[in-house]
């Protein structure tokens, strides 16, 4: 029973991980918090540095996701391999 809460938990943080990558990745302006950060609004920033802000984000967001997907290998195959995390009794 341990060990079916552990993995819920484990599985419902990878596709937060994952989606809010996708959020980052996909979304064409800055979040509302960098907005406040800031103090202007998408369309105050000068083209360029939002060139440099969308790059920055579509990084962040790949990155994020890959790492999402690498922690979903890794707990995928730690259920089968590992002894002593995830014992069946």
């Amino acid at each position: 029973m341990k060990q079916k809460i552990g993995l819920i938990i484990y599985y419902i943080t990878i596709v937060l991980i994952i989606l809010f990558g996708g959020m980052y990745m996909f979304k064409p302006s800055f979040m509302p918090y960098h907005a406040v950060i800031v103090k202007l609004n998408w369309e105050q920033i000068p083209a360029s540095e939002q060139i440099l802000v969308r790059a920055l984000m579509i990084a962040t967001g790949g990155v994020t996701i890959s790492v999402g997907i690498i922690l979903g290998m890794f707990v995928s195959t730690q259920i089968h391999y590992h002894p002593y995390i995830f014992r069946r009794y």
